[in-house]
């Protein structure tokens, strides 16, 4: 839902993914795990409207989880956004 979840995942807090992840751009963070937990283990396919909003949102490189389901899926992320 666009929010930073915690507590295994069991509590969504306030904060915004993309807030969060401006907030650690030049703290030395080398790179976020963004896990869609609404598509994780659904075999969904990845959210890449929100996977590339977090990506473009900071320099931090974002490493994309939760809801890869197939070849075309990993095909994707090798092309430009």
């Amino acid at each position: 839902g666009g929010k930073v979840a915690v507590e295994g995942w069991a509590e969504a807090s306030e904060l915004g993914v993309s807030e969060l992840a401006r907030k650690f751009e030049g703290a030395g963070v080398s790179a976020i795990i963004y896990t869609d937990i609404d598509r994780d283990g659904i075999l969904a396919g990845i959210n890449w409207a929100s996977t590339l909003e977090l990506a473009n949102a900071d320099s931090i490189p974002v490493i994309a989880s939760g809801g890869l389901a197939s070849l075309d899926d990993i095909k994707r992320m090798l092309e430009p956004d």
